[in-house]
């Protein structure tokens, strides 16, 4: 499968705000496949920060990023939604799919591996 292509424009002064665990994952292979990478130099998908606020979690739309409880952030406007934030990027639902079998092939083969 070959590794879908993506180049994020960041949007400064945006967090996105991820309702599920579902959005953190995918927007967390989105980051990652753009080649960001969270403040401390971690690769997204590396860690988990989504259970520490669920879906109160909101993370910065630019490389180097971090994350924060919504009510962090003084202004409504600093917020997005998934879906904007997918809408801005030019993200459809077909790359949506894209992006997370490729991950979901390479769990797999990790996975296999580890047998």
């Amino acid at each position: 499968m070959e590794k879908p292509k993506i180049k994020l424009s960041p949007l400064e002064d945006k967090r996105v705000q991820v309702k599920t665990q579902k959005q953190y994952d995918t927007l967390m292979r989105i980051y990652e496949l753009s080649g960001w990478v969270w403040i401390h130099g971690n690769l997204p998908t590396k860690s988990n920060h989504w259970p520490y606020y669920k879906d109160n979690t909101c993370i910065d739309a630019k490389d180097n990023f971090c994350y924060s409880e919504r009510e962090y952030f003084e202004t409504e406007k600093d917020v997005i939604s998934f879906r904007r934030f997918c809408n801005i990027e030019f993200l459809n639902k077909e790359e949506l799919k894209k992006i997370n079998d490729y991950f979901n092939n390479i769990e797999k083969k990790v996975k296999f591996l580890i047998i």
